[in-house]
């Protein structure tokens, strides 16, 4: 884990209107340190009112949202974070990310992230959907790598090798679609370990994650589900059931490919 990054987090893809409000000022009245979210999921608005209604202080929670493929394709990055910045009520962003490598743009997108970084509107820049070769293309451009790589990486597809690039050059890896659209709750092996430790098998398969010290930020609509879904502190996976959930990996991707996308 890089300093402090908060491993779990809260996604709000989806999570519209006030039941978005709502879920992510719970989320950070019973602890939860980041909120992810982005432009493209248009609730930005809805979230900036929980954050000026918690009592949380800001230092003590996180902000990640992105800037997406058709605004590089029309604009500048530091159009799209000061419009970001408005929607959240925020005066910075931790985590400001290029949503996805959008051929012929994306470089410019995170070269311009970099300068709002030295004005202290972002803290860390990083990038989402980014294959190894994108990110040593960052290195070889900017002289190092991003802070942060937030990738499709589930039990089905755990991305082993992409966890070793991250790890050898000290890129946190962050998970989206841990659960697979609560599938995970399909895979057998998962289920006996979750029964092993008399947990859920939600539970199991983000620990699997949090303790190779990968993030996560599964969404929920369910209050009781998020509280269920961060208790994951109190267990540790034994080698051998991180062996047996590692030998579930068939290495098959359910979103798109980074090379090959269409939006």
């Amino acid at each position: 884990m890089k300093d402090n990054f908060p491993l779990k987090g809260l996604g709000t893809y989806k999570l519209l209107g006030e039941t978005c409000t709502e879920n992510v000022l719970f989320a950070l009245e019973n602890g939860i340190k980041l909120i992810d979210t982005a432009s493209f999921y248009e609730n930005e608005r809805e979230i900036g009112k929980a954050l000026n209604r918690t009592s949380v202080k800001r230092e003590n929670f996180k902000v990640t949202t992105k800037m997406w493929t058709d605004e590089m394709r029309s604009t500048t990055a530091e159009c799209s974070l000061m419009q970001s910045l408005e929607k959240l009520q925020l005066d910075y962003i931790d985590y400001y990310l290029v949503h996805w490598p959008v051929k012929g743009k994306w470089q410019t997108a995170y070269e311009q992230m970099l300068k709002l970084q030295q004005e202290g509107l972002i803290k860390k820049v990083g990038v989402c959907n980014c294959t190894e070769e994108h990110l040593q293309t960052i290195q070889d451009s900017f002289g190092a790598f991003p802070y942060l790589n937030q990738v499709e990486a589930h039990p089905d597809f755990q991305q082993k090798a992409m966890q070793q690039f991250c790890k050898e050059n000290n890129i946190q890896m962050q998970s989206w679609r841990t659960l697979m659209f609560g599938e995970v709750t399909a895979l057998d092996d998962l289920k006996v370990i979750a029964n092993k430790y008399s947990k859920s098998v939600y539970q199991i398969a983000l620990k699997f994650f949090v303790q190779k010290s990968i993030g996560v930020i599964p969404k929920t609509a369910s209050k009781k589900r998020m509280l269920e879904n961060f208790d994951i502190d109190s267990f540790v996976l034994s080698e051998q059931d991180l062996s047996a959930i590692s030998a579930l990996d068939s290495n098959q991707r359910s979103g798109p490919h980074p090379n090959n996308f269409d939006f």
